[in-house]
């Protein structure tokens, strides 16, 4: 399965052209119709309708950033969800005359808020360094750890336990 950055980019930030006679406020790329859109980090989501962007889903990332993912043609998230990285959002849109918003073909309009200023998505997309906490490793390791804890520190087993649940925990929740 192609990722939406792996087809071109049509539009780029701030490009004044024929049909963005202003600043274009994200990128354009040229991805199929119903192409799958993925996030690429865990957020929260909310899903807008305009008459620029069409159906847009808008991902609340833990940074604090905003990305919009504009002109889907169907949304597969709700309303407030949380979501993880590479779960589906929704299908691409950006069909002229079909309630997609402003469009002249199939693609996908991104945008990128850094509090609340509108800024290139470019490094967000094509950079985008996606950092996995649950390493396989993780867990043997904290195993490891608590099992020394307990061994090294006998007459303190209750606190050695206590530290490595809370470790246990951390892995689970994160």
């Amino acid at each position: 399965m192609n990722k939406i950055t792996d087809y071109p980019l049509t539009t780029k930030f701030n490009e004044i052209d024929r049909v963005h006679p202003q600043k274009h406020t994200g990128l354009d790329l040229a991805v199929p119709y119903a192409t799958e859109i993925l996030s690429q980090d865990r957020a929260i989501v909310s899903v807008t309708h305009d008459q620029w962007l069409g159906t847009a889903g808008r991902l609340k990332l833990e940074n604090g950033d905003v990305i919009v993912y504009g002109h889907l043609s169907r949304v597969d998230v709700a309303e407030g969800q949380h979501i993880k990285a590479n779960q589906l959002i929704g299908l691409s849109g950006g069909l002229p005359n079909a309630n997609q918003g402003k469009s002249t073909a199939p693609h996908v309009h991104v945008s990128q808020y850094h509090e609340g200023v509108l800024i290139n998505p470019y490094d967000y997309l094509f950079n985008h360094q996606e950092v996995e906490s649950n390493s396989p490793f993780l867990f043997p390791v904290m195993l490891i750890l608590m099992l020394f804890i307990l061994w090294k520190i006998k007459k303190f087993v209750v606190y050695g336990f206590a530290v490595a649940v809370g470790l246990i925990v951390i892995f689970v929740v994160s």
